[in-house]
C-alpha cells in the first residue's frame, strides 16, 4: 500500500490475480496534512517559465474568486462554456501547451481538461494533483460480475484544501456531463466514432445479439477463471460454506472427501463390473473373428498387420484348402470392406453368404484336423 493510496504488486503480474479489498468511504485523504508537507509540495510544482498567459489567467481570477471553492467553480464554468468534448482534438506544440488549449484550441478530451485544471490550481498556488484510473464498467447480466474495459479509462483531479483534505473535482463533467452519467457512447460525436474499430463501435451502439455474445464469451471466461484458473483452498472452503450453510471444520471436510472418494471408487468399479466388451454389429466382421479365435486355439495367429483377406488366404494355403472357394471369400471380402459401391439390400445379402462361406472354410481347415 502506497502513500498515495494506491496499490502495487511486489512482482510482476504474469498471471490472473484476485485479491479482498475493504473500502472506506467516508475517509478524508490528506486532512491531517500541514501546509509544508512533502505531499503538498509536489502538488505545487510546475516548470519555470512556461505557459505564461494560463499563469497570469490563474492568478487574476483567483484574485476575483477570493476563496479556493469559488476559484474551482471559475475554471469548471470556463470548461463548461467555452470548450468541447472529442477523440480527436488538433495536435498541441510541446511548448506552451497548456496556453494552447486553454485559449487557442479548447477541445480535446478527460486528460486534456484534467491537465490544464491542476495547472491552473498550481499556478493560483493551490496543491491539485491529476488521477488517472476507470469511470464506470458494465455488468454482465449471465454472471453479474463488471468488465471494465480500456475505453473506460479516465482522468480527474484532486485538489487539496486544508480543511477538507484532497478532494475530487473531475472538469471532464463540467464539459460533457453525459460522459459522466451514461458512459462514453453518449459524449462521442460521429466523428468520434468513425475514428473507433468496429467492434467497440458495435459495443458502444449496445447492438443486442453482438452485445449478448460477449455476455456469453465474458461469462465464460469469468466461470473459468473463477472455478478453473482460480479454484484454490479458499475458493473451495467459501463453497463448502454456502452448500452446507456454515463453515466447516476440519473433521467434516475430510468425512466429505473420504465419502466423495468412496462414493467415486464405487461407481468406477460398478462401471468396470458391468462393462461387457460389444460384439461387433457386422455379421460378416463376426464371422471372422469367429474364424480369428478357432484358427488362434489351433495355433495359426493373426499378425496385427495382417488384413483379413491375407489372413484367410494364409490359412488358407496352410491347410490346402480349395482355391476357388478361398478366392470367392477373398474377393468378396474386399470388395464389401474396403471398395463396395452396391446398396444396402445387396450388401446384407453379400454378406450372409460370405459369413457362410467363411464357416464352411473354418470348417475344413479346423473341424476335420
Amino acid at each position: 500500500l502506497r502513500q498515495r493510496y494506491t496499490m502495487q504488486a511486489q512482482a510482476p503480474l504474469v498471471s490472473l490475480l484476485r485479491y479482498d479489498v475493504t473500502s472506506y468511504p467516508d475517509f478524508i485523504p490528506g486532512a491531517g496534512l500541514e501546509a509544508g508537507a512533502p505531499e503538498l509540495r509536489r502538488a505545487l510544482e510546475l516548470p519555470e517559465g512556461d505557459n505564461p498567459r494560463a499563469r497570469e489567467w490563474a492568478l487574476r481570477e483567483f484574485k476575483r474568486a477570493g476563496s479556493i471553492p469559488a476559484y474551482v467553480d471559475r475554471v469548471l464554468k470556463e470548461v463548461s462554456e467555452r470548450f468541447t468534448y472529442t477523440l480527436q482534438p488538433p495536435l498541441l506544440q510541446s511548448e506552451h501547451s497548456i496556453d494552447e488549449f486553454w485559449f487557442d484550441t479548447r477541445s480535446g478530451f478527460c486528460t486534456h481538461f484534467t491537465g490544464a485544471f491542476v495547472y491552473l490550481m498550481r499556478a493560483a498556488g493551490i496543491p491539485a494533483r491529476m488521477v488517472g484510473g476507470y469511470q464506470g464498467g458494465e455488468p454482465n447480466p449471465l454472471t453479474g460480475h463488471i468488465v471494465v474495459r480500456q475505453y473506460d479509462a479516465h482522468a480527474w483531479a484532486e485538489v487539496w484544501q486544508p480543511d477538507t483534505g484532497w478532494q475530487r473535482s473531475d472538469p471532464t463533467f463540467a464539459v460533457a456531463p453525459e460522459r459522466i452519467h451514461r458512459g462514453l457512447s453518449a459524449a462521442l460525436s460521429e466523428d468520434d466514432r468513425s475514428s473507433l474499430s468496429a467492434l467497440t463501435n458495435a459495443r458502444l451502439n449496445g447492438f443486442s445479439s453482438y452485445n449478448q455474445l460477449l455476455y456469453l464469451f465474458d461469462s465464460l471466461e469469468h466461470r473459468w477463471n473463477m472455478w478453473v484458473v482460480d479454484y484454490d483452498s479458499n475458493a473451495q472452503l467459501d463453497y463448502l460454506t454456502k452448500l452446507l450453510g456454515s463453515r466447516p471444520s476440519s473433521a467434516t471436510i475430510a468425512i466429505a472427501v473420504s465419502i466423495g472418494g468412496a462414493l467415486s471408487l464405487a461407481f468406477a468399479g460398478l462401471a468396470l463390473f458391468l462393462r461387457r466388451p460389444g460384439a461387433p454389429q457386422d455379421l460378416l466382421m463376426r464371422s471372422f473373428l469367429r474364424f480369428c479365435s478357432v484358427a488362434a486355439r489351433r495355433g495359426v495367429i493373426r499378425e496385427p498387420w495382417e488384413s483379413p483377406m491375407a489372413f484367410v488366404t494364409r490359412v488358407a494355403n496352410h491347410y490346402n484348402l480349395p482355391e476357388t472357394q478361398v478366392s470367392d471369400v477373398v474377393t468378396g471380402m474386399d470388395q464389401l470392406l474396403y471398395n463396395h459401391p452396391a446398396g444396402k439390400s445387396q450388401s446384407r445379402s453379400e454378406r450372409r453368404r460370405l459369413s457362410r462361406l467363411l464357416r464352411s472354410l473354418r470348417w475344413r481347415a479346423f473341424m476335420q484336423v
